[in-house]
């Protein structure tokens, strides 16, 4: 049995009895049930942390424009994408400091 994971297994007391919430849908509570779905999830964690280790190839340190005590780091995974930690890049899927990087990137190779 499979399951995908939105949390971790958490057990949820409603008016018609226990629940596993952590995944869709609810499933009823038993102790070997809430066991199970914990270790399910500690593997799909590890194999998610595999898969990310695996595609990463380069981390990289930016300096913020707005603000040179703050830093950011863009990763560069094996595949030529990229990613930042910053609050930009989660709304807009792109940054500054990733547009730096592949600035920098396209100088060296030109």
């Amino acid at each position: 049995m499979s399951f995908k994971f939105h949390a971790p297994p958490t057990i949820t007391n409603f008016p018609n009895g226990q629940y596993i919430a952590g995944l869709n849908p609810l499933v009823p509570y038993t102790p070997e049930m809430f066991e199970m779905l914990c270790k399910e999830y500690d593997k799909q964690v590890q194999e998610h942390q595999e898969l990310e280790q695996s595609m990463t190839t380069q981390e990289i340190e930016v300096v913020s424009n707005s603000n040179p005590n703050k830093k950011y780091i863009v990763t560069v995974y094996a595949d030529g994408q990229m990613s930042c930690d910053c609050k930009g890049f989660s709304f807009r899927k792109t940054c500054s400091h990733v547009e730096k990087i592949k600035k920098d990137q396209n100088e060296r190779t030109n």
